[in-house]
């Protein structure tokens, strides 16, 4: 085998092993949230937040970030996160979520203008 096909199946090798490891670490921060361990869901979706080309959970990671710094009280910091979705992954499809709980966040803050700003894109 020569040193260039040699080289390019060891790096679609790890390319594949690291969507794995991607898939798992994901799982892994979901069933954390979904168990109510939001603190720690916090910290194993952390990770999975930052883009990489390899990982296909940046924006379910983010997502799920802000959705457990809710559950914690933490409303400013899920403020952000939704923000920073909508600005990173304006086509997610799941916009319309985003907007629900930044449409919430708002109207708990008492931030009547943005509630309803949002809620005018739902």
């Amino acid at each position: 085998m020569s040193k260039y096909l040699y080289l390019l199946f060891v790096v679609a090798s790890l390319t594949q092993a690291t969507a794995q490891d991607f898939k798992k670490q994901f799982r892994q921060a979901k069933d954390l949230y979904e168990g109510k361990q939001y603190s720690a869901a916090m910290a194993a979706f952390k990770p999975l937040t930052v883009y990489d080309q390899a990982n296909p959970f940046p924006e379910y990671a983010s997502y799920y970030y802000a959705l457990a710094s809710q559950q914690l009280g933490y409303g400013s910091v899920a403020k952000d996160m939704f923000l920073q979705i909508k600005k990173l992954y304006p086509k997610w499809d799941q916009m319309q979520e985003v907007d629900y709980w930044l449409c919430k966040l708002y109207f708990d803050q008492g931030d009547i203008f943005q509630a309803l700003k949002v809620a005018s894109a739902i």
